[in-house]
């Protein structure tokens, strides 16, 4: 060996240790608590920052913040686990929470859905070359859980194992002869059955045509069928065989890690300095006595595939939920007079309740015909801004009414009307005022109102 090949293996031996030491460092970081994750309530995003049209994924690099220094000296254990994407048990190192920093937040519910959004602050050592960190939210809705799709990092050198593994596996399922393929041509010895057609069947046609269900007879009466068995490739139809049903184990050998496609997004990175954020948002329906979400990070590191450091469950971040159902007045009442005594509106007491519980539907069929202030919610709700406007400029002036005005005018785009009307209200009632915090229709026009005033 040349003194050169001598270098350049020694450069490649010292290259591997400085990236394994590296590795190394990381994962001691991340689990002696100097290092964590950090999720909280996004509202301004800089126009500058790279968006992912494809997914709504907002990343961009940000200032690493310093860390509590009481975290340092907190012990960690091995532990076994199942690992969620192969089935098997392995050893896997937990490493400290995720930190919520903001904890509170309200959020509007239109036609059903919610849309959350938040920040998630991704440290650079829990990013590597190698490695592959996993991170998802977990929504909690009462009784329901809703798992979110799945941001990864992807480092370059895992990415590129992925690749390998995938080509691996394609080289294996191009060895396969399908089924498809001219049985004769593939699993014979094709040049002897050709040499004994010509000096024993006249009718060679039917032996090259098998499929046709023809089973010629030659001289000495030896079927066709009989004779493409004789000069078949035994061994090799075993092997073709033998290939088809190791297809699952070779693919589970060569493709650790198969690369998912129903992701957040799947970022494949090749620098490791800076840290990262990801603007996460995701809409979700929620259903009749639904007031908050709770909000959970989880996920985990891997490294060829297998799980070696876990993200444990964060402090929820917790969002608070607004619907226009909750301007109804409950203490509006209706007589009806049909029966024998006057009574309650049965009718119209369901269609309030309809409301609050958001069956929006049932709500405005019930109310439609009343045309007062809870048939211009039940309008709000189902989105139909022109009849609400018609119903409520009708009644007589109130704080509410004149708020339900603002919020129809503001979504027929007509601000101004929206400013007045919103105005009215808070001068009449200013408790008011903190019901515009949780409507984005209010929220987008308080700076205008705050300015005229």
């Amino acid at each position: 060996m040349t003194n050169k090949a001598i270098y350049a293996s020694c450069l490649l031996l010292l290259t591997a240790m400085l990236q394994s030491c590296a590795a190394s460092r990381k994962l001691h970081e991340i689990r002696s608590g100097h290092t964590l994750i950090e999720t909280s309530v996004c509202d301004n995003h800089d126009t500058e920052s790279d968006v992912d049209e494809s997914s709504g994924t907002t990343i961009r690099p940000v200032e690493q913040d310093s860390k509590d220094s009481s975290r340092n000296e907190q012990a960690y254990v091995l532990d076994a686990e199942i690992d969620e994407s192969t089935g098997e048990m392995v050893a896997v190192e937990k490493i400290n929470p995720v930190i919520i920093t903001a904890k509170f937040r309200n959020i509007p519910e239109r036609g059903g859905e919610v849309s959350i959004a938040f920040d998630i602050d991704i440290p650079s050592s829990y990013t590597g070359s190698n490695w592959q960190t996993r991170i998802y939210p977990v929504f909690y809705m009462q009784s329901d859980t809703v798992r979110g799709r799945a941001l990864h990092l992807t480092g370059k050198e895992y990415r590129k194992k992925q690749m390998k593994g995938y080509r691996l596996y394609e080289d294996y399922l191009s060895k396969i002869i399908p089924d498809s393929a001219d049985f004769i041509e593939n699993f014979t010895h094709q040049r002897l059955l050709e040499n004994f057609i010509d000096r024993n069947m006249p009718e060679s046609f039917a032996l090259m045509d098998d499929s046709s269900g023809n089973d010629a007879s030659g001289l000495f009466g030896i079927s066709a069928s009989r004779t493409i068995r004789h000069y078949s490739r035994h061994s090799k139809i075993r092997f073709n065989e033998k290939l088809k049903a190791d297809k699952g184990k070779m693919h589970k050998k060569f493709i650790k890690s198969p690369i998912e496609t129903d992701l957040k997004k799947d970022s494949v990175l090749t620098a490791y300095e800076s840290d990262i954020r990801y603007m996460y948002d995701k809409s979700i329906a929620v259903g009749p006595g639904i007031k908050k979400i709770k909000v959970e990070i989880k996920g985990g590191i891997y490294e060829n595939g297998k799980l070696i450091c876990r993200i444990p469950p964060s402090d929820p971040l917790v969002f608070h939920i607004s619907s226009i159902g909750d301007l109804a007045d409950e203490s509006i009442c209706r007589i009806e007079t049909s029966g024998t005594a006057p009574a309650a509106d049965s009718n119209y007491i369901k269609g309030v309740e309809a409301l609050k519980k958001r069956k929006y539907a049932e709500a405005l069929s019930r109310l439609e015909r009343y045309c007062d202030y809870n048939t211009a919610v039940a309008y709000l709700c189902a989105g139909r801004n022109k009849e609400a406007i018609g119903v409520l400029e009708k009644l007589p002036d109130s704080p509410k009414k004149n708020y339900a005005l603002a919020v129809a005018h503001a979504r027929n785009g007509n601000k101004d009307k929206a400013v007045e009307c919103y105005g009215k209200s808070v001068n009449s009632d200013p408790s008011m005022k903190f019901r515009g915090n949780l409507d984005p229709e209010i929220y987008s026009i308080v700076g205008k109102y705050y300015v005229l005033n």
